[in-house]
């Protein structure tokens, strides 16, 4: 990213949780927070062997259903 890009809209140091990231609109938005410098934690349904994953962000298979599931997700985040 060049120093312009950076200096303005840079996201070195900050954390960015994405829910839908296995693909689609959701994985590239995932991508593009990680190309921008973020720390990338991607969350979906799908399986991790059903998706094609790069290694620009971190991504687990969630079931959504289950209450309390995205909280304990996020709790562990930020331990």
């Amino acid at each position: 990213m060049n120093n312009f890009l950076e200096q303005y809209f840079g996201l070195s140091n900050k954390t960015a949780i994405v829910i839908g990231a296995s693909r689609g609109i959701g994985k590239a938005i995932a991508e593009g927070l990680a190309d921008a410098g973020a720390d990338v934690y991607g969350f979906g349904r799908s399986s991790v062997e059903d998706i094609e994953l790069n290694k620009k962000f971190k991504y687990k298979s969630v079931d959504f259903s289950v209450k309390g599931k995205v909280k304990e997700e996020f709790i562990e985040i930020y331990r």
